[in-house]
């Protein structure tokens, strides 16, 4: 039911419709989406996160902060969609679609495919992966040095997968 868009533009889309991102007080919990997006999207550190996000604040003021953020994401995206387990904050797997997450699995599997003791045709699964990168991860976002790695990193994936189709 959860769709999230975070190559060449960020979009999110509940069960079909399209999410406003305009109201203001989205902005922390769509950053923090974002970010743990950047992370992995799975099992990504509750302290780390907030250190990240709140770095001006110590502590459980900044433990607060990230409670919530998290609230006021679960309520803005539903509860189901985000599962907070052992100090690790992940998308449900089961709910949640993200474009990264399925370029990183088209990827893997052309890698998988290539290395094939038998020749196998992956030019369709490139050209998914290749219509699936719309543009740079969370184009024009710069505001946290881990999404310009992760920007990085897709921009690098992608460039390969490229490569392996001509």
């Amino acid at each position: 039911p959860i769709r999230i868009r975070c190559l060449g533009h960020f979009a999110i889309a509940c069960d079909g419709q399209s999410l406003a991102q305009s109201r203001k007080e989205s902005r922390k919990p769509l950053d923090l989406l974002k970010l743990m997006i950047a992370l992995g999207g799975t099992a990504v550190r509750a302290d780390r996160l907030a250190a990240l996000l709140w770095p001006e604040m110590m502590g459980d003021a900044a433990q607060n902060s990230f409670d919530n953020a998290v609230h006021r994401l679960r309520k803005l995206i539903g509860e189901r969609h985000i599962i907070l387990q052992l100090g690790a904050l992940s998308l449900n797997p089961a709910t949640c679609w993200t474009d990264v997450a399925e370029l990183e699995t088209c990827l893997r599997r052309v890698d998988t495919l290539t290395t094939a003791a038998e020749p196998v045709d992956v030019a369709g699964i490139v050209d998914h992966a290749l219509a699936l990168y719309q543009g740079d991860f969370l184009a024009g976002d710069d505001s946290h040095p881990d999404v310009l790695v992760a920007r990085n990193r897709l921009r690098a994936l992608f460039v390969r997968s490229e490569e392996r189709r001509v």
